[in-house]
């Protein structure tokens, strides 16, 4: 079995797939800042309707909490975006790896002889296995 080291095997995939991984991530994660922005301007008008002065301690504490909570957000996001997209490039790579191997193997059987002599065999955690299978069965019969 040959190991190969690229990783971006098939462009168009796996950078819609990463995409159609990361954007929604994000998306979410805007709407849940937004929220907690949200939350918090209430929680400021909840102390102005309460008669509370600008100076009232309540101000400092509710400003805070939206800090501190922002920035675990923050934090959150990044590791979140970052896991998600080594995830996603090893995800696309386990899906686009059997099926150009499959496709360089088809081109190849314009060359018959030299397609009865090799195996199509994919890595232990690649999808498509039985591809592989129905592929090698298909030559087989050809011998």
């Amino acid at each position: 079995m040959e190991n190969r080291k690229k990783i971006i095997v098939n462009k168009e995939f796996q950078y819609r797939y990463i995409g159609n991984v990361l954007v929604p991530v994000i998306i979410l994660q805007v709407i849940l800042w937004g929220s907690v922005q949200y939350f918090f301007n209430k929680m400021k008008n909840l102390g102005l309707n309460s008669g509370f002065q600008e100076n009232h301690p309540f101000f400092k504490f509710v400003e805070v909490q939206r800090s501190d909570l922002s920035l675990i957000i923050l934090f959150a996001g990044i590791a979140m975006t970052i896991a998600l997209f080594v995830w996603s490039i090893y995800m696309s790579h386990r899906i686009a790896g059997p099926l150009v191997k499959f496709e360089n193997m088809l081109s190849q059987l314009q060359n018959l002889e030299e397609a009865k002599t090799k195996k199509l065999v994919f890595r232990q955690n690649d999808y498509f296995k039985s591809l592989a299978q129905k592929y090698n069965d298909f030559v087989e019969r050809l011998k």
